[in-house]
């Protein structure tokens, strides 16, 4: 053997470099995007399940695709915000009198929220 048939990139140093720069970052990315299609809930089923297929049938291209052209995650709502919008007018403008009894809204701030209410209530 000479040292012409000794390939320059065929040693354990430039292996291990190769998993950890290239191989790992891609099976990272890939499981990500698996779990982030899992438990997204602003997906319906049917997009779940197109996505998941994308992504297994061509895994290097399904995940670029997902991370590119995935739809934005809905804001998630505190506990307090559902309830708010849940809430009908009058209650809602009866917590904004409390809040501003307590000092935690100014006159304008009350305005406008109670302004606010009474215009998406109608």
């Amino acid at each position: 053997m000479t040292s012409a048939d000794i390939l320059v990139f065929d040693s354990p140093f430039w292996n291990a470099l190769w998993v950890i720069l290239i191989v790992i970052p891609i099976i990272t990315f890939w499981v990500l995007a698996l779990v982030d299609v899992v438990w997204r809930g602003d997906l319906s089923a049917g997009r779940k399940v197109l996505w998941l297929l994308l992504i297994f049938v061509v895994p290097l291209i399904g995940v670029l695709v997902y991370l590119v052209a995935r739809p934005r995650r809905a804001q998630s709502m505190s506990y307090e915000a559902v309830q708010w919008e849940q809430a009908s007018t009058k209650e809602q403008l009866r917590s904004l009198d409390v809040l501003h009894a307590a000092g935690k809204l100014s006159d304008a701030e009350l305005a406008a929220a109670k302004a606010k209410v009474t215009t998406d209530g109608a």
